[in-house]
């Protein structure tokens, strides 16, 4: 809904979706191994699974103004999103080799309310309607369908599968044993898997993490653009995106003194830093009393054991036409870098926040270098400068990381121009193309920009 009275153009509105997920696995509930030809193993399914979850409110209310003053537009509003999804009651009928199973309704997964305040501003510079200064900052929230209600499905956790060796001493190839037995019965040997079609829970879900943390982002920009010619604009506007709400799985049977620190001596080569041959330490191997300690994980906020950080800075310089039949083409360059620090030290002091393999601690801050060619001799020595102890490759591959885009939701085009069948021709600074901000931290796709000729630089309304 909108209401335009003089410099003022307030509008409010509202979206709403629900909807179900159905995702069944059915069919031949075993599968045979053979090595040779000859019968080796058996792998149950317990089958059949159907998988149900419900979204239940996925919506999104907002209120914004947009008024202008002179040469000075200034578009300021907020969002309220709410989401809320859960696992209905599940009924399953027997199978083969497991019997009728029925599953409780798991509510509240997530139950998320979240407010978004979003400014904007765009002003005429020489009031000529061709050079135009636009700056905006808003809170964006992570849009997310089901992942956290699959995850808490307890049919997931049910243990759908389970191997057994089978040795047929017959060679009839056919599995002469009682298969729903779990316990070694003639050619057939004990299930693998003794939890096989039970509810195993061992992922727990902070109830912060189901009822307030919803991952969101800041997205900063600001812009200058001009018209170099009618229909045709250059572009030059910094962006930053921070993110926020980063989760943690803490498996709570073991701590980080139940590791054992460990060094490896790298081998002599020209390639590593400092020619080799030293040691590489920060590695830890979990003591072997505490090996088999798992099945009590707790996936709760990573600010509980640290500050986790990650923070894309970048300069765009495009140049936007729009030339004859209503064809617009689009062109220019990037150049930023994306900072995360994953420090935080959960269980193994060497596996941090986004992490679980066995990494030397002084890898988890990395802050690429902000560069469009870099030679490899200046490369090895940048590295070698920030962490002369370790090798560098994996320095290297988050630079390759910062390359593949950036991370911006606000991108201007000509002021001036001619609408496809229009003569008429806009001359307001609010005039846009608008990228819809990130909700990730990946690249986007140019494929994704959408024409926009009511805001500065982005509005409340979208998710």
């Amino acid at each position: 809904m909108s209401y335009v009275t003089g410099s003022h153009n307030f509008q409010t509105g509202m979206q709403m979706r629900n909807g179900v997920k159905k995702f069944g696995e059915e069919g031949a509930a075993i599968d045979y191994t053979f090595r040779s030809g000859s019968p080796t193993s058996l792998t149950l399914y317990a089958y059949p699974l159907l998988f149900h979850e419900t979204m239940k409110a996925l919506l999104g209310v907002y209120v914004q103004d947009q008024w202008t003053v002179k040469r000075l537009t200034l578009n300021g509003g907020v969002r309220f999103d709410y989401e809320n999804a859960s696992v209905p009651a599940q009924h399953l009928a027997a199978g083969p080799f497991i019997g009728e199973r029925n599953f409780a309704e798991v509510g509240c997964v997530p139950c998320w309310k979240d407010w978004s305040p979003r400014v904007s501003a765009a002003y005429d510079v020489f009031g000529t309607g061709k050079t135009a200064v636009k700056f905006s900052v808003g809170r964006y929230t992570t849009e997310e369908m089901l992942t956290t209600a699959h995850n808490n499905n307890p049919l997931l956790l049910s243990n759908g599968s389970t191997t057994r060796s089978w040795t047929d001493s017959n060679l009839n190839f056919i599995p002469d044993c009682d298969l729903r037995n779990p316990a070694l019965n003639l050619e057939c040997g004990p299930y693998a898997n003794s939890s096989f079609g039970q509810t195993v829970i061992t992922n727990h879900y902070d109830p912060e993490i189901l009822n307030g943390n919803r991952p969101y982002n800041w997205a900063t920009s600001v812009v200058l653009q001009h018209e170099i010619l009618p229909g045709m604009a250059a572009n030059v506007g910094y962006y930053r995106t921070s993110w926020y709400n980063f989760t943690a799985t803490d498996n709570v049977l073991v701590t980080p003194a139940d590791y054992d620190p460990y060094c490896l001596t790298l081998p002599t080569d020209s390639r590593l830093p400092g020619g080799g041959g030293n040691a590489l330490c920060g590695l830890y191997n979990i003591k072997p009393e505490k090996f088999s300690a798992s099945g009590n994980n707790l996936i709760t906020k990573a600010s509980n054991y640290g500050t986790q950080t990650d923070v894309y800075n970048g300069v765009d310089v495009t140049v936007a036409a729009r030339l004859r039949g209503g064809t617009f083409v689009q062109g220019g360059m990037n150049s930023g870098r994306q900072e995360t620090n994953t420090c935080s030290v959960i269980d193994s002091p060497s596996a941090t926040v986004a992490s679980t393999q066995n990494n030397p601690s002084g890898f988890c801050h990395v802050v690429p270098l902000q560069i469009l060619r870099q030679s490899s001799t200046a490369l090895r020595r940048a590295v070698e400068r920030r962490c002369p102890e370790h090798p560098r490759h994996s320095d290297q591959r988050q630079l390759r990381r910062d390359q593949r885009g950036s991370q911006r939701h606000a991108e201007p085009q000509p002021l001036r121009q001619r609408e496809h069948g229009d003569d008429h021709q806009r001359d307001s600074a609010a005039d846009g193309l608008r990228k819809e901000p990130p909700q990730t931290d990946g690249p986007q796709d140019d494929q994704e920009l959408q024409l926009r000729t009511d805001s500065p630089a982005g509005d409340v309304r979208h998710l």
